[in-house]
């Protein structure tokens, strides 16, 4: 596919019952779902923009000291596409900075050092395709974000 044919690429994120987790008195919420993310291309011969999203907060409750928080997608991206979370970190603990989800847990807060709720916490999503990725349809992925020990 040559770059200057438009690429459109459409990543509906559902945050929805799946996307938080409670683990007795140890909870994490989001305040929605992003818009739809679409990646399309760029002038000829330049990289993809990529779609980003900052729309949503997240909360999180720790009922014990160094929690950290993962996120993961339910289910791979097509070749080509890649889908980045940043979150905002407590006061104490560290964001991971822009961390490439994948089906699997990735560490996107370090140690929450103490217990306490911690509300209003900014979400950037990215998603980002090469022009290797040919035109994509509409996908829909879950994030599934979790509170989980040292």
């Amino acid at each position: 596919m040559s770059p200057s044919r438009l690429l459109a690429t459409a990543l509906l994120m559902a945050l929805g019952p799946g996307a938080f987790r409670s683990l007795g008195a140890q909870t994490i919420a989001t305040s929605g779902d992003p818009a739809a993310l679409v990646v399309r291309s760029a002038v000829a011969g330049a990289d993809l923009d990529p779609a980003v999203d900052a729309g949503t907060t997240y909360t999180v409750t720790t009922a014990a000291p160094n929690q950290r928080i993962v996120a993961r997608l339910d289910a791979p991206l097509p070749p080509g596409v890649t889908i980045t979370i940043r979150c905002a970190a407590p006061s104490g603990a560290a964001s991971r900075g822009d961390v490439t989800l994948t089906s699997t847990d990735q560490e996107v807060v370090g140690p929450i050092p103490t217990i306490g709720t911690y509300s209003a916490l900014a979400i950037v999503y990215k998603l980002s395709a090469t022009v290797k990725a040919g035109a994509v349809p509409t996908t829909a992925r879950s994030v599934t974000m979790s509170v989980a020990g040292p």
